[in-house]
């Protein structure tokens, strides 16, 4: 009986050492899994700067990009446009005297700014065509003429018509309507690359819910973390295991 009771003694601080020593065990594990959620959280920042910053990339190459492409159509429009002039003012017709046979042609051009000028009612509409072409103010490449009452849009198939035969005689008012070309106005789009991002969680909240319930599991067994880390990237999967690693031989 004496050494029964001699024993309970020895037993119970044994207990009280296991206890303490699971309780120091559950204590690392905790530490462990926060310091894992933190990293994990600090990574996910780092991850949403970096898609910032490539978003922000994008868009200043896409506007580079565009704005180089609008001064190249510029300037090839610019030279369009010169070329045109000039060989339009080398085949346009002088401008006759006033007489019976003088049609008179008003234009209203694009800029408010009107034009007037005289054409034998013999000659072509395409000769109307060729001398608002030669005007310096005037700088669309693609038009077309119109009159209002009646409206009567003279397209490339009036372009042979006389101006009598046009009904311009003896005097008309002309408008420019411009023809828009469908492939320059389309917008152009760029598909962004995936970004680091793109695998994991969208947002801050979510990733720490994430891993607040992985924290349960790592109470369960140790080994849970060495699990947990097989889910990451291999590079963040190495940094997470190192720090395991170091917290099992400073707890030694």
């Amino acid at each position: 009986m004496s050494l029964v009771l001699h024993g309970v003694p020895k037993y119970v601080k044994e207990l009280a050492s296991e206890e303490a020593e699971e309780e120091r065990v559950r204590a690392r594990r905790r530490l462990r899994a926060e310091q894992d959620a933190e990293y994990q959280a600090a990574l996910l920042q780092d991850q949403e700067r970096e898609n910032r910053r490539q978003q922000k990339a994008l868009r200043a190459a896409q506007k580079k990009r565009e704005e180089e492409e609008a001064a190249a159509a510029a300037a090839k429009k610019e030279v369009a446009l010169g070329d045109r002039r000039r060989e339009k003012a080398a085949v346009l017709e002088a401008e006759p005297e006033p007489g019976p046979g003088v049609t008179i042609v008003r234009v209203r051009l694009p800029n408010g700014e009107h034009r007037e000028r005289m054409f034998l009612n013999t000659s072509t509409v395409q000769v109307v065509y060729d001398y608002v072409d030669t005007l310096m103010c005037f700088d669309v490449l693609s038009y077309s003429l119109l009159s209002n009452y009646p409206r009567v849009v003279y397209g490339s198939g009036s372009r042979d018509m006389t101006l009598k035969a046009a009904g311009f005689h003896p005097r008309v008012s002309l408008f420019i309507q411009q023809c828009v070309d469908k492939r320059s106005s389309q917008r152009r789009s760029v598909n962004c690359p995936a970004t680091l991002s793109d695998s994991y969680p969208s947002n801050l909240s979510q990733s720490l819910k994430r891993y607040h319930e992985l924290q349960k599991e790592l109470y369960a067994t140790p080994e849970s973390l060495q699990v947990h880390c097989s889910t990451l990237e291999a590079t963040d999967r190495l940094k997470v295991t190192g720090r395991f690693e170091r917290d099992i031989h400073d707890d030694g």
